[in-house]
């Protein structure tokens, strides 16, 4: 930059003037009266020595330009808003910047006055101030409103808005051409409109055989344009909300970045057609560590055309574009609500995330259409998009290009709280209901470059549901019963495929909480179940009363002894006496019948602790009396039963009986009445085995008593009838 060696007071021409005793050249005030050219052209202003070559100015007033303020033949040139506005006539460029090595440096900084600083204060120094009020604005014509660059000049904006500029054809805030570079290091560029593409920035990139044209953003804000209405030609435009290049297909853009985005924020934008945020055909781009957000590809006067890339809409087969870092969100389009890629073009994402996105109709996040190619690179992460038909996430045309790692390594958790696992089929029957598999050529965990079929796709977590167990009693949960079932996968069965138990029921089965039947084996899970099971009450038999035993027989009385024969008389010699007759042997006593024994068992009031089968007590009366195991029959009925030696021994003794009748059930359980007349049956064994005979009092009771006081009281009673 030219600077003048030093500066003395100045004529009254100029309303308000920075006074510096140094030897550098200060800012001057700007009036157009006195700077600016009849062509436009800004003047240098001079010493008062007949010097004219500095071209430092700040506004100390609002200042409404009527023609375009022009800044060219090489001038280095710097405009300080100092929270003023420099306004346009409506009808052209506000700014226009042109020719070799010539340059603007635009700012807002407040310039401290007279009163507020000593001689010795520079007013563009460091401790000179934002104020974030200065804006240029209240252009127009057909390019550029704001500011228009061409023929290789560049402009650097630390700070300012450019706002409220309007233009019919490209560009409404910026308009850069002919290898024209703009360099954004803050301040904003909002609010303008364009009637065609590039509501705030447009880049020439070579369009119409320009030379290749630069917008670099490193911080600040582009928000609030739009790009809509009918073009100079009539027809619709309405590409790039925020930022649009247009290129041509034959240009060699190798190396040569239209766009190059760091720190940079593109909110709220809006496009009539293609790119609510960043429109780009046949140019570069690198975006890196920024935010694209809110922007919106639609229909602003009404219906029209399909609209395709809410954040970012890139064509043309030059078109080549980075995306590293940086955030993808909240965007809207009729399809590719984030990005949408075709024809030749190619983005590519490293890092950053594309997510909360939105389509119409279809690629809620990712749209990939014919000849497009989108590559996702590790650690990219795409989820919790959303479209009104199909593709929440990513939709793929056939003949593109397509890769995604996998979606579980995204390491993230979808909208229901659960980690994302896979990409799934997300096609017009929506993934959730008839088609959860992932539509790829092999699994679902990743797509490569080499499919070139039609993908829609989710990434989502495998859909699980609840089946519950309970008990139909009270609503108790069995414990370790409550299973996450994988939709579609079937239910589970119950504890390993045991079936729960209940004290005195037998389980018959399962029913749905409604109380319907459900098809274990063959129905699938769709949401959560709840399972009930269903119990019968065991009723025990009642034993038949069997029949009172014969009396045995009375003993037959013993014979009366035959006399015995007389003996033969011995030969004589001497006649010997007669013997005696022996006497008739008395007749034996018969036996007297024993008096009858009475046992007397008293029926216990109290419940049983619990259940006794009829092979328990048989085992308990077989182990009481020392009976040895004995080799059973093989043919023996209830040879594998656990109780098969009691069982045996008192078939054996009449204890019970197994008639066709009267099958004998050994797992019965027992009753009062029943252990009565196994008593009874046995006492009969006894009194059959040693002659006895004992009865038994007691009323019938169908309470169950405790086995083992029952038998104790027996056999403690019997024991001491038999010691008598």
């Amino acid at each position: 930059m030219r600077k003048h060696l030093f500066v003395r007071a100045l004529a009254c021409v100029l309303s308000v003037s920075l006074l510096s005793t140094t030897a550098f050249a200060a800012p001057i005030a700007f009036d157009q009266d006195v700077h600016v050219d009849n062509d436009g052209s800004l003047l240098a202003h001079g010493n008062g020595e007949g010097e004219e070559d500095s071209y430092d100015y700040y506004l100390d007033s609002d200042v409404e330009l009527d023609k375009t303020l022009v800044i060219k033949d090489g001038v280095d040139a710097s405009i300080n808003l100092n929270g003023h506005e420099l306004s346009g006539n409506g009808e052209s460029s506000v700014i226009k910047v042109t020719g070799e090595d010539t340059s603007l440096t635009l700012s807002d900084k407040k310039v401290p006055s007279t009163e507020d600083t000593d001689t010795n204060t520079e007013a563009d120094g460091d401790d000179a101030q934002t104020d974030e009020t200065g804006k240029i604005t209240n252009g127009g014509g057909t390019a550029g409103g704001g500011i228009y660059v061409d023929n290789h000049a560049s402009v650097t904006m630390d700070g300012g808005k450019i706002s409220d500029n309007n233009v019919t054809e490209n560009g409404g805030g910026v308009y850069i051409k002919d290898g024209g570079t703009f360099t954004m290091n803050g301040g904003e560029i909002t609010e303008n409109s364009t009637g065609h593409s590039g509501g705030g920035v447009f880049v020439n990139n070579g369009y119409d055989g320009w030379d290749h044209a630069q917008f670099n953003m490193n911080g600040g804000t582009i928000s609030n344009n739009t790009a809509s209405g009918p073009n100079a030609n009539g027809g619709i435009g309405g590409g790039g909300g925020g930022i649009a290049a247009a290129g041509t297909s034959t240009a060699d853009n190798a190396g040569k970045d239209a766009v190059v985005i760091q720190n940079g924020t593109i909110t709220e934008n809006k496009a009539e057609i293609d790119g609510g945020g960043i429109y780009l055909t046949n140019s570069n781009a690198s975006i890196t560590d920024s935010t694209i957000s809110g922007n919106t590809a639609a229909a602003i006067r009404g219906e029209g055309t399909v609209q395709s890339g809410g954040g970012i809409f890139v064509t043309g087969n030059k078109s080549d574009v980075t995306v590293t870092d940086s955030t993808i969100s909240g965007n809207k389009a009729s399809q590719g609500g984030g990005i949408y890629t075709q024809k030749g073009a190619e983005v590519t994402m490293n890092g950053g995330s594309v997510t909360e996105n939105n389509a119409d109709v279809r690629g809620g996040g990712i749209l990939v259409n014919v000849d497009g190619t989108f590559i996702a690179e590790e650690g990219t992460k795409i989820y919790n998009n959303s479209a009104s038909k199909h593709s929440d996430d990513v939709f793929k045309a056939t003949n593109s290009t397509l890769k995604l790692p996998s979606a579980a390594s995204m390491n993230v958790i979808g909208k229901d709280g659960k980690p994302i696992t896979g990409w799934y089929f997300d096609g017009t029957g929506r993934w959730g209901e008839d088609a959860k598999y992932a539509y790829t050529t092999q699994e679902k965990w990743a797509v490569d470059e080499t499919y070139t079929g039609s993908l829609s796709l989710k990434a989502a977590h495998d859909e699980y549901f609840d089946v519950v167990y309970t008990d139909g009693v009270d609503g108790t949960v069995f414990n370790d019963e409550k299973h996450e079932v994988e939709n579609k996968n079937g239910i589970p069965v119950f504890n390993e495929g045991e079936d729960p138990v209940r004290e005195g029921y037998n389980f018959v089965g399962w029913r749905l909480s409604d109380d319907t039947e459900i098809d274990l084996e063959n129905a699938t899970v769709t949401g959560t179940l709840t399972l009930v099971a269903q119990w019968e009450e065991i009723v025990p038999d009642v034993p038949e009363t069997p029949d009172t035993p014969d009396v045995p027989d009375t003993p037959d009385e013993p014979d009366v002894p035959d006399v015995p024969d007389t003996p033969d008389t011995p030969d004589e010699p001497d006649v010997p006496d007669t013997p005696d007759t022996p006497d008739i042997p008395v007749d034996p006593d018969i036996e007297d019948e024993p008096e009858a024994e009475t046992v007397s068992i008293e029926d216990e009031t109290v419940p049983l602790a619990g259940l006794v089968t009829l092979a328990q007590m048989l085992e308990e009366m077989r182990v009481h009396e020392q009976a040895e195991d004995v080799e059973l029959p093989a043919d023996f009925k209830f040879i594998d039963h656990e109780y098969a030696q009691a069982i045996y021994w008192a078939l054996e003794r009449q204890l019970v009986v197994d008639t066709d009748d009267e099958p004998l059930d050994p797992d019965m359980i027992v009753t009062v009445s029943l252990v009565r007349q196994v008593q009874e049956n046995f006492v009969t064994y006894y009194r059959v085995l040693k002659g006895f005979t004992v009865d038994v009092e007691g009323e019938e009771d169908e309470i169950v008593m405790d086995l083992g006081e029952r038998l104790s009281a027996f056999y403690e009673d019997l024991e001491a009838w038999s010691q008598n």
